[in-house]
């Protein structure tokens, strides 16, 4: 098994685990996995910023915060979440991808090593 599948497949559990609203799986699967740059809500909560995050969830989010620091803390590489300088360097990696092809759901086996290509631009 690769480590996008590795990662994608512990991300499924988490999603399980956690209850994440369905709306925010795709931009959450797309940043884990493929280093896609979500939207604010989710930038706040993967860069630790409590406040902005508070300020930008919906009523769903807002009533699952606790969930999405789990589904970062317990199911996600620690490379991607935490920090500012983490998130823009996750973010870096995912450069020359095309976002197109981000299906709604995805099977882990599936999905492409998108990695591989953007390490290629460094």
């Amino acid at each position: 098994m690769t480590e996008s599948n590795e990662v994608a497949d512990e991300l499924e559990e988490g999603l399980k685990k956690y209850r994440i609203p369905s709306y925010m799986e795709r931009a959450l699967r797309a940043y884990v996995i493929h280093h896609k740059e979500p939207g604010k809500f989710l930038q706040a909560v993967i860069q630790n910023n409590l406040c902005e995050a508070v300020n930008r969830a919906d009523e769903k989010n807002m009533f699952i915060i606790r969930g999405w620091v789990g589904i970062f803390y317990n199911f996600t590489p620690s490379l991607c979440h935490g920090s500012v300088e983490k998130y823009r360097e996750w973010v870096k990696m995912g450069r020359g991808v095309d976002w197109s092809k981000i299906p709604e759901r995805m099977d882990p086996s599936e999905i492409p090593l998108f990695r591989q290509h953007a390490e290629e631009d460094f």
